[in-house]
């Protein structure tokens, strides 16, 4: 590469990142505001919609569709499935084996300490 090739280049880039810094981002906020929570009515939204019993799934009623396979397949999911204390106690142990594998990366301190007592006898020299 020659020297003109390179002081080309070099003065490319140089005006490339002056052009970037002397940019405006003055025009480039957000339009929009938030709404509060009450000036959006949702109460009225769904007032004409009535619900009944009957729009909410029976106990067992993927067996209306009579297909084996599912039925297989949601008793084992019933069966096999932990209930709320098991799955709270899974959910407690990995977060202490998180903890203790976060805890590695952690500095650590230790101290020691070590006390002797002695005494010499008198002698006298000759």
């Amino acid at each position: 590469m020659s020297n003109k090739t390179l002081r080309t280049g070099l003065s490319l880039v140089f005006v490339c990142m002056a052009l970037a810094g002397c940019a405006s981002y003055s025009g480039l906020g957000t339009e929009g505001a938030s709404l509060e929570a009450k000036s959006l009515k949702a109460a009225q939204t769904l007032k004409g919609v009535s619900v009944t019993p009957a729009a909410w799934p029976q106990k067992d009623w993927w067996k209306r569709l009579g297909d084996g396979q599912l039925d297989g397949l949601i008793q084992e999911a019933l069966r096999d499935s932990p209930d709320m204390q098991i799955a709270s106690a899974r959910a407690h142990q990995a977060s202490a084996a998180a903890g203790a594998a976060n805890a590695a990366r952690m500095p650590t301190l230790d101290a020691e300490a070590d006390v002797t007592r002695s005494r010499l006898a008198r002698s006298q020299d000759p």
